[in-house]
């Protein structure tokens, strides 16, 4: 019998994946077999934080959004000039269209500034401590705009936090959460780095959070390739990484984001993330989503509609474990049969285009 992490202690988390239109969702949705409570979406600095898709999405997930110190067009931004830019001029009105544009988002929106700041995608927009006053600014201006429903994760490589992540770091009362991008490379890249649990990706994430109690731990992007020496090795990868999170020392871990194949760029090395790489896999991944450890729903807020509230639109993802097993029982086609409805009734948008931010890089799948 399958233990329910509460019982123990252990809040349920959320579970998510990278998403960038309706549909691009609900095929997730559907594969999944149940609704995902998190989505990740990527933007280039510019490009509106707030599309249709995440409009007509925000009652019934919890969207995570990383802003790139990069424009459309390539060129980046130096944090200096962030960190000092003066009051009324373009890139001190950007971040304040950002905040509006979140504030007005029912419910909780988490925000990250320039992910990844120590990968070579971010070469060139200066030294760790610009960056931090960057930070520092963006969340500061947010929160002068009034946009309380904002949370701040901050997020870096696996491998940074065994080497120089604090430089980084722009301190507690800057951050809500502290995020890590984490992958089990292993041939992807041209040579053997070793297979590596999620377990030995983020120890050194955990135990970087060890001396900051009072932020959450997340992981932003993970996934793992598959082993063609061993067919169900991948598949065995995602069920330890669900044992792993039930353990009591990783209870501060609130969100786990799936990366997949779906959004590479041909410049960056291709590999197998996806989940529906093998049966094995696949199935794996919805044994994953259907664990009591990765429960959690998306609370109603305060200015929700009742049905969202009773689940007749589908707004929350259900958080109870029982809740959970409903959905599992209704299967794939009765979700999104349900969904369907739902956007019948509220004329969601549909498909949002490709990311903004993305795209792989030499540390993580998709630096910006």
């Amino acid at each position: 019998m399958r233990r329910d992490p509460r019982a123990a202690g252990r809040p349920p988390m959320l579970l998510g994946v990278t998403a960038h239109g309706d549909a691009d969702l609900a095929e997730r949705e559907r594969e999944t077999g149940r609704p995902l409570g998190a989505v990740r979406v990527f933007r280039r600095w510019g490009e509106p934080v707030v599309d249709g898709f995440v409009r007509s999405n925000a009652r019934s997930h919890v969207f995570f959004i990383s802003v790139k110190a990069r424009r459309p067009d390539g060129t980046k931004l130096r944090w200096a000039d962030i960190a000092s830019a003066p009051p009324g001029g373009a890139i001190d009105g950007e971040i304040r269209r950002q905040a509006r544009a979140l504030k007005e988002l029912p419910g909780t929106v988490w925000f990250t500034f320039n992910h990844e700041p120590e990968n070579s995608a971010s070469s060139g927009m200066g030294r760790p401590r610009e960056y931090t006053d960057a930070w520092r600014r963006v969340v500061s201006t947010f929160r002068e705009e009034g946009a309380r429903n904002v949370r701040y994760v901050w997020t870096m490589t696996d491998a940074a936090f065994g080497r120089d992540a604090s430089r980084y770091y722009p301190g507690d009362d800057h951050v809500d959460a502290i995020g890590v991008d984490a992958y089990n490379w292993f041939t992807c890249r041209g040579r053997d780095e070793g297979w590596r649990s999620l377990g030995e990706l983020i120890e050194r994430h955990r135990r970087f959070g060890e001396k900051h109690p009072h932020e959450q731990l997340m992981i932003l992007e993970t996934g793992t390739v598959e082993d063609p020496s061993d067919p169900g090795r991948k598949a065995r990868w995602l069920t330890d990484a669900t044992a792993l999170l039930q353990r009591p020392q990783y209870r501060r871990y609130t969100a786990l984001l799936h990366w997949d194949a779906r959004h590479g760029r041909p410049e960056g090395p291709t590999c197998a993330w996806d989940y529906r790489s093998s049966e094995s896999s696949l199935r794996a991944w919805r044994k994953m989503a259907a664990a009591p450890v990765f429960a959690a729903g998306v609370p109603c807020p305060p200015n929700c509609r009742e049905e969202d509230a009773r689940g007749d639109a589908l707004g929350p993802v259900l958080a109870a474990a029982g809740g959970a097993g409903v959905l599992a029982a209704l299967g794939a086609a009765g979700w999104l049969l349900l969904r369907s409805r739902r956007r019948a009734r509220t004329g969601g948008s549909g498909p949002a285009g490709g990311p903004g931010g993305s795209g792989p890089t030499g540390t993580g799948p998709r630096g910006g």
